[in-house]
């Protein structure tokens, strides 16, 4: 773990961070040292520090430091800044520029092979997101929201959905979804709510490329339960396609066929690629 480019395992009970979530994070995974989608999330990182008024770290030292702490290793990869040590207090001084920059790798997750091949049972939690379009979209460290929609889990679900306050389905807990409504692959807005997510965006550019019809607008349960098709995903664990939701059964699409393909030949052996029965 690196804490400011050196070598530590601690910071200060006194970190904003700690204390207020005041900060934003990124995490990355790396096959064999080389972070994948890493512009897409340094550009989220920047975008997040001009939100949160956080000074960003030079690109060029993100990447020394991403290749110090991979060591060559698969692995995923978390990037931290917070706004560091200040006076006690919520409020802080726009023209102090230091903040705290944390660097460490973890081990990749080991996913079931079955989540991929045969696509999984997605949930629906009890709990509603706030609606904040200043902070929509960035990955703030403020994650208490999803920590609640976790609990309690569902059965047999590898995945749960979180709506907002009005009913609009706006991700799951750590994850993106896509539904191929009316041969449209859809998904949510997350101008209101939600995060961003790399592999969100980087799956909306290859759409494009593929000149398949993508749309984001805000979507419902009631949307969902008329598609033909959904899929989860993110950056770490690819795409997952959806078998079931509320005692509803969906299939495997075409779209969502082809991107997991595009996904497993562009980017990463390890995203596989659904098994038809």
């Amino acid at each position: 773990m690196l804490v400011n480019g050196e070598q530590a395992d601690t910071i200060s009970v006194q970190d904003r961070g700690l204390l207020y979530g005041d900060g934003i994070f990124e995490t990355i995974l790396c096959q064999q040292g080389i972070p994948l989608l890493l512009d897409l999330h340094l550009q989220r990182l920047q975008r997040g520090c001009q939100a949160l008024h956080l000074t960003q770290p030079a690109e060029t030292v993100l990447k020394q430091e991403i290749t110090s702490v991979a060591e060559g290793q698969d692995c995923v990869i978390k990037i931290i800044i917070t706004r560091g040590v200040r006076a006690r207090g919520y409020r802080f001084d726009q023209h102090d520029a230091t903040s705290q920059r944390i660097v460490y790798a973890s081990p990749c997750p080991e996913i079931p092979a079955a989540y991929y091949q045969q696509g999984i049972k997605l949930g629906v939690s009890d709990f509603r997101l706030a609606n904040n379009p200043q902070l929509a979209g960035i990955k703030h460290l403020n994650r208490l929201e999803q920590v609640m929609a976790c609990h309690p889990w569902p059965d047999d679900c590898a995945e749960v959905l979180t709506l907002d306050q009005h009913g609009r389905v706006i991700e799951g807990t750590m994850t993106n979804v896509f539904a191929d409504i009316d041969g449209i692959c859809c998904t949510p807005a997350l101008d209101q709510a939600g995060i961003n997510g790399v592999m969100r965006e980087w799956l909306i550019q290859q759409l494009a490329e593929l000149t398949i019809d993508c749309q984001i607008k805000p979507l419902t349960l009631t949307d969902l339960k008329r598609a033909s098709s959904l899929f989860v995903c993110n950056s770490v664990m690819g795409i997952w396609p959806v078998h079931t939701l509320q005692q509803q059964s969906y299939g495997c699409s075409a779209v969502t066929e082809k991107l997991m393909y595009h996904l497993n030949q562009h980017l990463s052996a390890r995203f596989l690629t659904f098994e038809h029965a």
